[in-house]
């Protein structure tokens, strides 16, 4: 009885094993249940995440350069540099979306995980901007149709990271002013003196 009921609070979202508290014991679990977390084998898939801007974002540029990629793959002629610009952006997107969707960055806290999220953003929305650039450039000097697509994806692309970077830098900056105001021990120490 007391496993199904256990089996149930894991599917509902509740964390806590009540498997050793007998029905008359005053201390009751007082855990709450996790809004929008689902359990995936061993793993909490966090969809308030998901479902947050930066998360959209991150899948839409996910799917961008999955297109890209594809475009490139066919243009073939003077492609290399969205190419490899598609595939950095690919493979962080995907490492980035796995580390916020399943909370790895509580695991690993020693890394800034704005700030490194906020650069990498920045950096590789300015090398889409160059590679969507050459892509043209290269579709125009082969009139290659596919080349002119895969520089209108590497445009686009280049569009959504400007406003992910730009919704980054504004939660940076709002958590670097919070942090700054919040006494620490050494104001409070000094304080009373």
């Amino acid at each position: 009885m007391s496993s199904l009921r256990i089996q149930d609070n894991v599917e509902e979202g509740y964390t806590a094993d009540t498997s050793m508290i007998s029905q008359n014991s005053p201390y009751q679990s007082t855990t709450q249940p996790i809004p929008d977390r689902r359990q995936i084998a061993c793993l909490t898939l966090d969809l308030a995440y998901i479902k947050s801007q930066i998360g959209i974002l991150n899948l839409a540029i996910f799917g961008l350069t999955i297109l890209t990629l594809i475009c490139a793959g066919i243009a073939r002629h003077g492609q290399g540099f969205i190419i490899f610009v598609a595939l950095w952006g690919f493979i962080y997107t995907m490492i980035f979306i796995f580390i916020f969707a399943f909370r790895f960055f509580e695991k690993i806290p020693f890394i800034n995980w704005e700030l490194t999220s906020l650069l990498n953003s920045a950096i590789l929305c300015i090398f889409f901007l160059v590679g969507g650039c050459v892509s043209a450039a290269n579709a125009a000097s082969y009139a290659n149709g596919a080349g002119g697509v895969t520089a209108m994806f590497g445009f686009l692309t280049c569009a959504v990271l400007g406003v992910k970077t730009y919704l980054e830098f504004l939660a940076f900056k709002k958590n670097r002013d919070a942090r700054q105001q919040s006494p620490t021990v050494a104001h409070v120490k000094g304080a009373e003196l």
